[in-house]
């Protein structure tokens, strides 16, 4: 029962953040570095897939990097819209959005360790302007939280510790 309520509570939250038309949008130049390695890497991927047109970013909606362990677990919610470049010479400054290009509104989530460039693990899904259903929030947050526990957990000493042990059993 707990855990229904958090999904349904979490789904709340992410339908305030995923619905348009809010004037609370953050700016590129906001972003730390390991949110905007995120967001860089998150809109590059979604391009790979396209068939024709690029993508580039719309509005941030929400982000939010957490130290988590011995690294960062970035969380982003962002719009995308369809650009009138083709993706295989894509240069986002050069590309102005499409007239009536597709807009998509996304959530990306990336896993690194401590100071490294390249994320451990990561997960983004897009949907169309329409609100998602309950059921796809619930697999989104699921799937951010997989993605968190890619970030490995070191205690303080101990390597160390495992060290002198093994010393000890010869």
């Amino acid at each position: 029962m707990l855990r229904k309520m958090k999904e349904l509570l979490l789904a709340l939250w992410l339908c305030t953040i995923a619905l348009p038309g809010s004037d609370n949008w953050i700016q590129v130049n906001e972003l730390i570095p390991h949110e905007l390695k995120a967001l860089e890497t998150a809109v590059e991927d979604f391009n790979k897939n396209v068939n024709l047109h690029a993508f580039k970013i719309l509005h941030i909606r929400l982000r939010n990097a957490t130290v988590v362990y011995s690294g960062n677990d970035v969380r982003i919610t962002f719009s995308m819209k369809q650009t009138n470049c083709h993706k295989h010479n894509f240069q986002a400054d050069q590309c102005p959005h499409k007239r009536n290009g597709r807009v998509l509104h996304c959530i990306a989530c990336f896993a690194f360790e401590d100071q490294t460039a390249e994320p451990l693990a990561q997960f983004m899904d897009c949907v169309p302007v329409r609100q998602p259903a309950q059921e796809r929030l619930a697999q989104q947050q699921r799937k951010c939280e997989e993605v968190k526990q890619k970030i490995p957990v070191h205690h303080i000493g101990q390597y160390s510790f495992l060290k002198m042990n093994a010393f000890e059993q010869q």
